[in-house]
């Protein structure tokens, strides 16, 4: 069963034995000035999702390992910032296969439509698609359940770090931003 996005994104990231929790930052300012900061202080799920996203709006995230020792916190410097367009997806069952289709993104030069299979662990980018908002993926087994995210293209950010690391902290890298 599919349902359209509600303004949630998904952030996953490397895990590190020595944290024990993360930093997000997010924001829709490069600077992130403005942007809100979520601690996670458990190690065990390297991902979270994060909600109450404008659609259309681009977000800024990037993430920190923290350690707690007594009433002191040690930072790890922030992960390489990642940005992402938050849209809405939305999916229906078609006699061609499953119609994928999602909001426009002012900015995007393409979109990347990715997909897994019930059970599987990772996403593989199943198609690319300019000038439009649709897809059907045709190549489906009948009965099957399927994940599907949409990642629009657009111009390269300049990735920036902050260099601030202390103690043997190694910064997260995010491996996965999703919309759900």
């Amino acid at each position: 069963m599919a349902e359209k996005g509600n303004g949630r994104l998904t952030v996953a990231w490397t895990q590190n034995d020595r944290a024990s929790g993360y930093q997000i930052c997010y924001s829709t300012n490069s600077e992130f000035q403005g942007g809100r900061s979520i601690d996670i202080p458990s190690t065990q799920n390297p991902q979270k999702v994060i909600g109450g996203l404008k659609e259309g709006e681009r977000y800024y995230i990037k993430v920190r390992a923290f350690n707690s020792f007594g009433s002191r916190t040690y930072y790890s410097a922030w992960s390489e910032i990642q940005s992402v367009i938050h849209t809405t997806i939305g999916l229906d069952n078609v006699t061609d296969g499953i119609e994928v289709t999602w909001t426009d993104v002012k900015e995007a030069r393409e979109y990347r439509i990715y997909r897994k299979a019930f059970g599987e662990s990772n996403f593989v980018c199943i198609a690319v698609v300019k000038d439009k908002t649709i897809y059907v993926d045709a190549a489906v087994e009948n009965g099957a359940s399927y994940c599907y995210y949409v990642a629009p293209q657009v111009a390269d950010v300049k990735a920036m770090t902050n260099v601030e690391a202390q103690m043997y902290l190694v910064a997260p890298k995010i491996e996965k931003l999703w919309n759900n």
